[in-house]
């Protein structure tokens, strides 16, 4: 068990900082996290942070990572890169379904294939309500989370920062 030492609390509730960051990440995609859920965060050598909405799994996921080394565990919700809390696709789609996120564009068969295949998308009218500039979520026709993009109102371009076609290209 002393070799192990090194590894404990690996999962860790978020810094004031941390929190604050993933709440000003979420805020700006209009989203927000359903009450009762909560946050830990995973950090080796880098930080990434998991959402549990059910909270005998958070107590669980933070009673094994005292004494193992735990690499996950509930749904990933984003990463921090330079000190800044980048939203994942994995609470995004969840939130989509869930309701509780408001920055939505939904593109045409052409524009599905475009971005799957990491390309920006130009051109767009996007909807009144969305932020001039910002992260959204991309959806199809039908409804299904494609990735997420930044809106940039000056170019009218849809900035590709990360779809499901990416895992296949270059992801895990």
């Amino acid at each position: 068990m002393q070799g192990n030492q090194e590894l404990r609390g690996i999962l860790r509730p978020p810094t004031s900082d941390e929190l604050k960051s993933v709440n000003s990440a979420l805020e700006v995609c209009g989203a927000t996290l359903p009450a009762g859920y909560a946050l830990l965060v995973h950090e080796l050598s880098y930080r990434e942070v998991y959402v549990f909405s059910d909270p005998m799994v958070l107590r669980v996921a933070e009673q094994l990572s005292a004494r193992r080394n735990v690499y996950f565990a509930g749904i990933f919700a984003g990463s921090f890169r330079s000190g800044r809390f980048r939203l994942g696709l994995d609470l995004a789609e969840h939130l989509y379904r869930l309701g509780r996120l408001s920055s939505i564009v939904k593109v045409d068969y052409e524009g599905e294939q475009r971005f799957l295949y990491g390309r920006d998308l130009e051109g767009l009218t996007l909807p009144e309500k969305l932020p001039h500039s910002g992260v959204v979520v991309v959806v199809n026709e039908v409804g299904d989370v494609l990735g997420l993009g930044r809106y940039d109102e000056r170019s009218t371009r849809l900035v590709n920062l990360v779809d499901k076609g990416w895992y296949l290209r270059r992801g895990h």
